[in-house]
């Protein structure tokens, strides 16, 4: 199993772009894409985990903030049709 803190640590490397990650998250961690994104996920609710690495967790908390606001703004344009 992962931790919590394992992954925000895995999250706050530098990556060029995000398809850069696929590959390690596979080698290092063991996990797929998709496993590692719901942990990424459920890391941000984990206070041990962001305490441990704050910076990380408040910029992939704006992150997912930006994509639900862009998922609310073309559901609301879509509704509208």
């Amino acid at each position: 199993m992962t931790a919590p803190v394992e992954v925000l640590e895995f999250e706050s490397r530098a990556w060029v772009h995000a398809g850069a990650k696929e590959q390690p998250i596979a080698d290092e961690l063991g996990l797929s894409a998709t496993r590692y994104y719901q942990l990424l996920r459920e890391a941000l609710l984990d206070p041990t985990a962001v305490a441990s690495h704050p910076a990380t967790a408040a910029r992939m908390r704006r992150i997912l903030e930006q994509q639900r606001s862009r998922l609310t703004e073309r559901s609301a344009v879509s509704r509208r049709g």
